[in-house]
């Protein structure tokens, strides 16, 4: 019995305490395989629910014309969940217009969301033309958002993302990402911000010379 006891607190030989740091090892490895391999089938499974999603759902990918004769198929003859985004457009507004210039390149990104433009002057001729540029936004068949002159939100200049991160924030689509601009929209922005800048030093030293006379 003592030689028992003396036998079990007797301290590990090199060769035992090398294989318990090996089967630790391994268990810390089993355990990070194990992790591994359930992340992957999560992801892949998640991939797949998209692809899958991507497939069934109806795909557009361009700003469609449509008319009063085509209105309301244009709008229930949808799935219950896509929605329908109309922009009200008069040749008379060049914000309208702007609009849709923009919607074309939001289209091309978000393909599973239908886009249309049609005639305010025809759609609805009471449309207050103040009101543009707005948009209409249906879903099932009945009108879920309205949109109206969203331009005082972006402002007089803005570009296809800048509508896309309304649209976005509105819940209409996903946020968009990376920089969509192209290298000329750049460069125009950056002229623009230092026209604004020059104005404003061209301001500051007027009113100190105002100041000083």
């Amino acid at each position: 019995m003592a030689i028992a006891k003396k036998n079990s607190f007797a301290p590990m030989t090199a060769g035992e305490r090398q294989l318990a740091e090996q089967s630790s090892f391994d268990e810390a490895v089993a355990g990070a395989l194990q992790e591994e391999e359930e992340r992957f089938l999560r992801e892949y499974r998640e991939k797949r629910m998209r692809e899958l999603m991507g497939a069934t759902a109806p795909t557009y990918g361009n700003v469609r014309t449509i008319s009063r004769a085509n209105f309301i198929a244009a709008v229930e003859q949808e799935p219950a969940d896509v929605n329908v985004v109309i922009n009200l457009e008069s040749n008379q507004s060049s914000d309208s217009k702007h609009a849709t210039f923009c919607l074309r390149e939001v289209a091309r990104r978000y393909p599973h969301t239908k886009f249309c433009v049609a005639d305010v002057h025809h759609l609805k001729p009471e449309w207050n033309m103040a009101l543009l540029p707005s948009l209409l936004v249906y879903r099932g068949g009945e009108l879920h958002k309205s949109l109206i002159a969203f331009g005082r939100e972006l402002g007089s200049m803005y570009f296809a993302q800048d509508l896309a991160d309304y649209l976005a924030s509105e819940g209409i689509v996903a946020p968009s990402t990376g920089d969509w601009r192209s290298d000329a929209e750049r460069l125009h922005e950056r002229r623009s911000d230092s026209e604004e800048e020059d104005e404003e030093d061209g301001e500051r030293r007027f009113r100190r010379s105002a100041f000083v006379y």
